[in-house]
């Protein structure tokens, strides 16, 4: 298996530790990371930028080497609890198959209390559990993520009324000045959703997604009919702030919306 399908076959893993149903899991990436779920579907398949995965192993509480794990698809990744120094703590733990009743007192064993997997040593309990492969204390998630805009427009005067039309349906909009500065802030700092309303937009869309590293979910404001394309990020829509609003929140709903 190839490093990218390798990565994206472990998040689903670790997801499953979040999201026990298998349908869900794309919407319950877009929620942990705060992106469109149009690009948290394509990280579910492949995950080919070192900082997508330093961004997924984060908001998955695990080091990035653990995405990087090759172990046979079949071990069961859970969510548990587990007691540290008498301070119980979230984790994500692989788990063998079989029970097992081990020689040694303080082997780490999982068992089931209900719907919530609880690990401890063995000498704590004394019976048969599920042998503990790899376990991982989830160290933070992130949650309630901005959903950041940037826009970019030639228009001083829709992009004024676009601009508020963004702040009340709770988007954070990121005005740039020009093309210079649009680029070098995406290198940096990647938005959720780009918003061009320039006679150079396509051109740009595909600079702005080579300076994120990633494909950049963009709107381009045109006049003219054109079909979208979802796998580059590439969505189109006529100069009106009701139709931008409405596609957008198909990619990415507001905090407030």
């Amino acid at each position: 298996m190839d490093l990218p399908a390798l990565i994206a076959r472990n998040t689903r893993r670790l997801l499953g530790a979040f999201e026990p149903n298998p349908r869900h899991r794309g919407r319950k990436l877009a929620e942990l990371m705060g992106i469109p779920r149009t690009m948290a579907y394509r990280y579910l398949k492949q995950v080919s930028t070192v900082k997508v995965l330093e961004q997924l192993a984060g908001i998955l509480g695990v080091e990035a080497s653990v995405l990087l794990d090759a172990s046979p698809s079949e071990i069961e990744v859970v969510q548990a609890r587990v007691e540290v120094d008498g301070a119980r703590y979230d984790c994500v733990a692989w788990l063998g198959d079989k029970q097992i009743e081990p020689f040694a007192a303080d082997t780490l064993l999982a068992w089931q209390d209900g719907h919530r997997w609880q690990i401890e040593r063995f000498r704590k309990r004394r019976e048969a559990g599920r042998e503990v492969l790899r376990l991982e204390v989830i160290v933070e998630l992130v949650a309630d993520v901005e959903t950041v805009v940037a826009v970019l427009s030639d228009d001083k005067r829709f992009l004024s009324a676009l601009v508020a039309d963004l702040d009340e349906n709770g988007y954070a909009a990121v005005v740039h000045a020009s093309a210079a500065d649009l680029l070098a802030d995406i290198g940096r700092h990647a938005p959720d959703v780009l918003i061009l309303d320039t006679q150079d937009a396509d051109g740009l869309a595909a600079q702005a997604s080579a300076a994120a590293g990633d494909i950049v979910q963009t709107i381009v404001v045109t006049e003219l009919e054109r079909s979208a394309n979802p796998v580059m990020g590439r969505f189109f829509v006529k100069k009106n702030a009701a139709r931008i609003l409405i596609l957008l929140h198909e990619l990415a709903p507001g905090r407030r919306a």
